[in-house]
């Protein structure tokens, strides 16, 4: 059986679309991200040890970029909660300085917070 990953993963409050930097069709969405890696949600199950050119659309421009261009192989692949759907981790080949940051403002703008309390008391 695959390890998962070691470090935390943060959740974010949206999905952006992960695209393949080759033609610019969407592969999937982020699940999860941290430094390190991500896992995504997809319709298609992608080959283990597979290197992949992505781009994770942002939300709103950050620094002007619209995206962050990274590279990633596929560490593991299984069927998602949804049956219907493959969820895919992988792990970033290189992160640069400018990249670091772009992921750091991606979780720190848009992390889900556990703790939310949807009820306001009176």
């Amino acid at each position: 059986m695959d390890k998962k990953p070691r470090l935390k993963r943060d959740n974010l409050i949206v999905y952006p679309r992960i695209l393949s930097k080759s033609d610019n069709e969407c592969i999937g969405v982020l699940a999860d991200i941290n430094l390190t890696g991500l896992k995504i949600v997809c319709e298609n199950k992608l080959e283990k040890e597979s290197t992949l050119e992505i781009m994770i659309e942002l939300p709103r421009k950050i620094g002007g970029n619209q995206y962050i261009d990274i590279s990633g192989t596929v560490k593991w692949a299984a069927k998602d909660i949804n049956p219907d759907y493959y969820a895919i981790g992988i792990l970033f080949d290189d992160v640069s300085v400018k990249n670091s940051k772009l992921i750091n403002v991606l979780i720190n703008d848009y992390h889900f917070e556990n703790e939310i309390n949807l009820y306001q008391e009176d």
